[in-house]
């Protein structure tokens, strides 16, 4: 049975808890040229702002929240969402998909822009709420994954080697649930009809920095078989 993976989709924990929204699919990085197969290796679910109060605490916006979740807790994909076996406090316990490390502290140019979150918490603060900008100028990001996996996050570009050009963006991931094996992609090609296709995994040849890669023809590209949403 082939499962969608859709990239926003809801998450709830074992009794049904909503524990956050599907923000990446992390896939092994495997040569494909070997067996033609990538396996997906866990999710990225972000909690998101459980209220108002949360996401006006220092540095809200700049915090790592999302959690990665190995795929061997997911117990069901469905249209109504994706559902864990671990219960919501086990999900809180679950390694940061973005996890902070000390570094170096930069020096801060003259005249820096403000980033969203400074936004945020400065508004915040006008209004008496105690908010304050949060500076992470001593830490660096990492993240957990393996070395051997790439992240999707959502609406992945697609790009072509030759000529190279972006040919549209995935929408979700089709996976086999028996083994959670990536079957394909759905690509949502960038023209004007917006035109929803299936892209085999074999298609792609890489995955570096969150950007997918293809070796396809012109003729390759127009065979692709239309996907129709259900």
């Amino acid at each position: 049975m082939i499962e969608k993976l859709r990239i926003g989709a809801p998450v709830y924990t074992r009794y049904d808890e909503r524990a956050g929204s599907l923000e990446r699919i992390v896939v092994s990085s495997t040569d494909i040229q070997e067996n033609g197969e990538r396996r997906v290796t866990s999710l990225v679910v972000d909690p998101g702002f459980r209220d108002l109060s949360e996401l006006l605490s220092p540095g809200s916006v700049e915090k790592p929240r999302a959690r990665t979740v190995p795929i061997e807790l997911v117990t069901s994909i469905d249209e109504d969402g994706v559902r864990l076996s671990c219960t919501g406090d086990a999900f809180e316990a679950l390694p940061l998909f973005e996890r902070r490390e000390y570094v170096p502290a930069p020096i801060e140019p003259e005249g820096r822009r403000f980033r969203w979150g400074d936004i945020i918490n400065y508004a915040a603060a006008a209004f008496g709420l105690g908010a304050a900008p949060y500076l992470p100028s001593t830490e660096g990001t990492a993240f957990n994954k393996a070395a051997d996996s790439a992240a999707l996050p959502a609406s992945a570009p697609v790009w072509r080697i030759e000529p190279h050009e972006e040919i549209g963006r995935i929408e979700r991931t089709l996976v086999d649930s028996e083994t959670d094996r990536v079957t394909g992609f759905v690509l949502r090609l960038d023209r004007m009809d917006d035109a929803l296709v299936t892209l085999p995994v074999e298609a792609i040849t890489s995955i570096e920095d969150g950007v997918a890669h293809v070796a396809l023809t012109d003729a390759e590209l127009d065979q692709l078989k239309p996907y129709m949403e259900e």
